[in-house]
């Protein structure tokens, strides 16, 4: 089954069973993180635990010493980020964001060859990830964000330049449809990309926050992923799956250890944000890896 079928699937379920538990999912940040526990586990934090196998593909990686220093730096990387981020809060939050924009956009992309289309598609997939919620959850959003360690001074203003950018992204929408239908006619109408953009816009404007994230990095994001690189190492799933359990059991263990250590210093709180902005973090490599790194 497709990942656009299997986000499609997500989001009916999801729109009942929200339906049926409102209030007990709505506004409970801790009910939805619960919910949504094993599938963000698997494919959700499993998705990105071949970047090993990803590296020796794009020929980073070729022998044992190469193999130490890819563990090296993608260790040392968000360590460094992580650190900054706590002392930089703002600033690199922004930088996260911005990153995140780009990735979302690339990573999903279906369009190919036309250098428009790929732009913007591009533009309007980490547009509606990033840009919708602020605009039509701000406030539920700005509880996420300030976990993040962002300050509510810098999220009031990052939101006066957002709002203009929503309204650059629905306009390019706009133009983007039109330039299609120009080109393709009313068979556009019938593109799988217009379907999933359109699917992906509902999920965020109708969802909370942490509900249309989940959904989507769940059930499109990681599952279209894990089908690129299962095509591309030429693997079949049980291998895929296997070959994704250490790492995804020692990162577990990893944000647990985290969770020991800050626990008999830091409020409850702050262990928290630790824990989210250190699993922000720990994306910056795969995105690097993934997004930026050219094939050989």
């Amino acid at each position: 089954i497709s990942e656009i079928k299997v986000f499609a699937i997500s989001l009916c379920l999801i729109f009942f069973i929200t339906y049926l538990l409102d209030p007990s999912i709505y506004s409970n940040f801790k009910n939805q993180i619960i919910f949504f526990s094993i599938p963000l586990l698997w494919p959700g934090l499993a998705h990105g635990s071949l970047d090993l196998l990803i590296a020796e593909r794009k020929k980073i990686v070729t022998n044992s010493k190469r193999k130490i220093l890819f563990f090296f730096f993608y260790i040392l990387i968000p360590l460094i980020f992580f650190y900054f981020w706590t002392k930089f809060s703002n600033i690199f939050f922004l930088i996260f964001l911005i990153i995140s924009f780009l990735h979302f956009g690339i990573d999903d992309k279906l369009s190919s060859g036309d250098q428009f289309n790929n732009l913007s598609e591009i533009l309007i997939r980490g547009g509606i990830i990033i840009l919708v919620p602020i605009e039509f959850h701000f406030s539920e959003t700005l509880v996420i964000f300030k976990a993040l360690l962002a300050s509510e001074e810098f999220l009031n203003n990052l939101r006066f330049f957002t709002t203009k950018l929503y309204i650059l992204l629905f306009s390019l929408f706009i133009f983007w449809n039109a330039y299609n239908l120009f080109h393709k006619g009313l068979i556009f109408f019938k593109d799988k990309i217009l379907f999933e953009i359109i699917a992906l816009y509902f999920c965020f404007y109708y969802f909370e926050p942490l509900i249309s994230f989940f959904t989507y990095f769940c059930f499109l994001h990681s599952i279209r992923h894990i089908n690129q690189e299962m095509k591309k190492l030429d693997l079949n799933f049980i291998r895929f799956f296997l070959k994704t359990i250490p790492f995804t059991l020692l990162t577990i263990i990893f944000f647990i250890l985290i969770y020991i250590f800050f626990e008999k210093y830091n409020p409850t709180d702050l262990i928290f944000s630790y824990i989210l902005v250190g699993l922000a973090s720990l994306t910056i490599p795969h995105i690097m890896l993934v997004n930026f790194i050219k094939d050989h």
